[in-house]
């Protein structure tokens, strides 16, 4: 008995080695581009991939709060714990793949009473045995095992594997989108607090000429068309204060959504956007395709969905089983334990597919379309990378020109708003003349913030269009 099931253990091991189906090959990427254009100077290449430690890339921007946030959201994001969920669900079947290549082996011992009937079909040869009780104990050992013979289960364990990695990148892209949302709302939140703050000196300043125009009206030394227009002015001041505070209550909710808080009763300090975003280490073209988690996500996914087909075309062939039992079988308890109790079975079974191969045949015409239009999803990806780092190193150049620019129209709109203030009160314009400059120098400082908070915005999306983290040091 042991000569035999050694024999077909053996064999069993010696059929296994071959697998039906296209190995798998990481498809190349044609067109990739040398470089990229439009390279701040002093940036440099940097290579981490996909599979390292993203690294704290926020903390970068010298912001204590927003590093305290960060770690707020590692821990509390709803979106990032589904997914870690998602992945530990992966990882369970990866586990599961992995243990259907050894045998299987179950112990299902079984106390047994039993009595035939009297009233059964009237055989002579069985009438000594109708109407008779038996107790029946057993402890058998059964083994079932599937011989891979055509690389069936090693392919799904195979596609599993890939799935867990497919999950694991999707876990890091959620960190990622979710860690530079909340970088760009907590900067926009800064940028509001900095137009919140002019408009609100605006505010002050039109309340102050309103109410100096007020009285000198009542002196009859200005006229109520200059008190409507500047209780104009204020009125349309104030209004835009209440929709930047409008807009800061929209933020602050959407920064307790992300780190797993209610938005009712949250509140964040007031804090102005002061300083430069930093310089991000820029990646080469072939670097890109290594360190974003969303492309490696879309390469796991179409692994993967290659290795399903080895397990679709493993099916159009016979599936061998070795099954065995070994055990103790006795009528009574007491003499269980004999070993003329022992009783062992084994052999070897097929399962040839005979009516439901054309079933078969469309099962793998199915899995191979699933493969192509992976493959199609895993090239838009990495365009989509690239569009998206191109088009962030372009708006951050373009946006250094229209900083400089806007913060000299910012500079010459207040010379013009004091000149045409000093003109009006020594009469030698109308009230018009300073109403304009100060709206124009208002539009011009508020234009200044929010271009350098786009600055900003644009810098943590260049971060994540690069795949997050990179060296931290200078």
């Amino acid at each position: 008995m042991n000569t035999r099931a050694l024999q077909l253990l053996a064999g069993g091991i010696l059929l296994s080695g071959c697998a039906i189906g296209p190995d798998y090959k990481r498809p190349e990427t044609a067109n990739v581009p040398v470089n990229f254009d439009d390279l701040p100077a002093g940036w440099k290449p940097a290579s981490p991939a996909d599979h390292l430690d993203k690294g704290s890339w926020w903390k970068r921007f010298d912001d204590s709060e927003l590093n305290r946030l960060m770690g707020e959201l590692a821990t509390a994001n709803p979106t990032a714990a589904a997914a870690l969920a998602r992945l530990e669900q992966a990882r369970t079947f990866s586990r599961a793949a992995r243990s259907a290549l050894l045998p299987a082996i179950n112990f299902s011992p079984r106390a047994q009473t039993s009595r035939t009937s009297v009233n059964t079909f009237f055989n002579s040869a069985a009438v000594n045995f109708q109407g008779i009780e038996n107790d029946s104990f057993r402890l058998p050992l059964d083994l079932t095992w599937e011989i891979d013979l055509w690389g069936r289960v090693r392919r799904e364990r195979d596609a599993f594997d890939a799935d867990t990695a497919q999950a694991a990148a999707a876990y890091e892209n959620v960190l990622l989108s979710a860690r530079a949302e909340l970088a760009q709302n907590w900067f926009s939140l800064r940028s509001t607090d900095s137009e919140i703050d002019v408009v609100r000196d605006t505010v002050k300043l039109r309340q102050d000429a309103l109410d100096l125009l007020t009285r000198r009206a009542k002196e009859g030394q200005s006229s109520d068309l200059d008190v409507a227009r500047a209780d104009s002015e204020t009125a349309t001041a104030e209004a835009e204060l209440a929709s930047l505070q409008r807009r800061r209550e929209e933020l602050v909710g959407s920064i307790a959504m992300l780190t797993g808080k209610l938005a009712p009763g949250y509140r964040v300090a007031h804090q102005p956007l002061t300083g430069e975003p930093p310089r991000v280490p820029l990646t080469l073209p072939s670097e890109l395709l290594e360190r974003r988690p969303d492309i490696a996500q879309a390469e796991r996914a179409m692994a993967a969905a290659s290795e399903r087909i080895g397990v679709a075309e493993a099916a159009l062939f016979p599936k061998i089983s070795i099954d065995g039992t070994l055990g103790l079988a006795s009528r009574t308890s007491t003499s269980l334990l004999e070993s003329a109790s022992k009783y062992w079975t084994y052999g070897a079974t097929a399962s040839v597919p005979l009516m439901q191969r054309n079933i078969l045949r469309q099962d793998v015409k199915r899995t191979e379309a699933r493969y192509d239009e992976l493959l199609a999803n895993y090239r838009g990806t990495v365009l989509n990378a690239f569009r998206e780092v191109d088009t962030s190193l372009a708006s951050l150049r373009w946006l250094k020109t229209q900083e400089a620019a806007v913060s000299r129209a910012a500079e010459s709109s207040t010379k013009a708003s004091k000149l045409a203030n000093y003109r009006y009160k020594e009469g030698i314009t109308s009230l018009l003349e300073p109403i304009d400059a100060e709206r124009t120098r208002l539009q011009a400082r508020r234009t200044e913030i929010q271009v350098r908070n786009q600055r900003f915005l644009d810098t943590v999306q260049l971060i994540k269009a690069l795949g997050g983290g990179f060296d931290m040091n200078p």
